[in-house]
């Protein structure tokens, strides 16, 4: 658990302006379907950061790390299930999203993105939808950026209202995080 947490994205990290909210009690998943696992791969820990927000309309920031018994296990899971499985899972988080204030998701548009240049394996994937509550609709940009390196693979999941999360801001944090992996 020690190696998961040291690889989370800081609050110092972020920058001027970002707050730390709460932590989800939970640890997401890097697979939505099967398979999950591979013979031979074992996650030994997994963390999960603050969800960190730069205004109360967003960027908002969350960031899970899982650590694997060796770089050759992470490696194979990264390329094997995480990295085939981040669009679909993240179309799929937000399809199936449904605050308790009763605004619902729909998937509009979904693709690969350019990974950022960090000196790790990484994959970034992008799910524009909206969201819609009485007779208000309102674009959603979800941004997820896998990376690995070593034992681990950490996920960094940006979302953000009416505009996409500045391609520098998720490229500076990545590089961040990458740096510790």
């Amino acid at each position: 658990m020690a190696a998961a947490r040291r690889s989370l994205v800081t609050h110092a990290e972020l920058g001027a302006g970002w707050t730390a909210g709460a932590t989800p009690k939970k640890v997401g998943v890097l697979a939505c379907k099967g398979p999950t696992s591979l013979k031979g791969v074992v996650e030994t820990g997994a963390v999960v950061s603050p969800t960190y927000r730069a205004s109360t309309a967003g960027p908002f920031l969350s960031a899970s790390a899982f650590v694997y018994d060796s770089p050759v296990g992470a490696a194979r899971f990264f390329a094997q299930i995480a990295k085939p499985n981040a669009l679909p899972c993240l179309a799929q988080s937000l399809a199936t999203g449904k605050s308790s204030s009763g605004v619902v998701f729909t998937v509009t548009s979904r693709r690969t993105l350019r990974a950022p240049q960090v000196g790790a394996s990484a994959v970034a994937v992008r799910v524009v939808g909206r969201a819609t509550v009485s007779a208000q609709k309102v674009t959603v940009y979800g941004d997820v950026i896998l990376l690995q390196r070593g034992s681990t693979i950490e996920q960094l999941s940006f979302a953000s209202f009416a505009s996409s999360v500045p391609t520098a801001t998720e490229a500076r944090i990545a590089r961040a995080a990458a740096a510790r992996l």
